[in-house]
């Protein structure tokens, strides 16, 4: 190459990955065993290449000792971007529009588990604490509404991210993937984790409709690097 390349959030299709060549090559190395799923697989080199170090896994013991406090758990990602985010970002994934509709989605999970809110813990995992606000608002009050504060909340930006928003990260996708059902955000690369993770059967996935958006302070920074 003549110029240096940056591949950003580069994801090979499944096909590219989940096939029988490499399937066979994985049984031949002994990484993977002749009955072993693909979904078996995922969940497991997740699971290991992911653990984190003592104090998360602490951490995590403790948010699922809550989680599981009622006879059935449901974890929430809404991965919003755009201006809803804490981090505002140029690509908005779950705008206003969306985020209402997702107490109906939230449930239609829980009548697949039990006919009562209030057999139900419901884990929610966020870029946004607005969005976090609108769902205690408008979710029925007899389903209990649990978040992480340990760590500080965040996702992906251009911005390196901090070793506590890391931490943040972990402890939320591994309470997310131990959740009797799980509703999570098309597109989202955290969610496609936490889906890959989690062994439930119960399912859900929140559609998005990617737009470019103005973001203010994204803006004000081209603006100081032009300078």
């Amino acid at each position: 190459l003549n110029e240096d390349s940056v591949m950003k959030d580069a994801r090979l299709a499944p096909h590219f990955v989940y096939n029988e060549h490499n399937r066979r090559l994985l049984i031949e190395s002994g990484i993977m065993t002749a009955n072993e799923t693909w979904e078996e697989y995922r969940r497991m080199i997740f699971r290991t290449l992911l653990r984190p170090n003592k104090e998360v896994r602490n951490a995590i013991r403790d948010m699922n000792g809550i989680v599981h406090q009622r006879i059935f758990s449901i974890g929430v990602h809404i991965r919003t971007g755009g201006l809803l985010a804490n981090d505002c970002e140029g690509v908005s994934m779950i705008d206003n529009k969306t985020l209402e509709t997702v107490p109906n989605r939230i449930d239609a999970l829980r009548e697949r588990l039990t006919d009562k809110p209030k057999d139900v813990v419901v884990f929610v995992s966020s870029d946004s604490d607005r969005a976090i606000a609108y769902l205690k608002r408008h979710l029925h009050p007899d389903y209990r509404i649990v978040t992480s504060s340990k760590y500080a909340r965040g996702h992906t930006t251009n911005a390196r991210i901090s070793t506590d928003k890391v931490k943040g990260a972990l402890l939320d996708v591994f309470v997310l993937a131990d959740c009797d059902a799980l509703l999570t955000t098309r597109g989202s690369g955290f969610s496609g984790i936490a889906n890959d993770m989690s062994s439930s059967s119960v399912r859900a996935v929140i559609p998005v409709n990617r737009t470019i958006v103005n973001c203010p302070l994204l803006s004000c920074a081209l603006c100081c690097l032009n300078q």
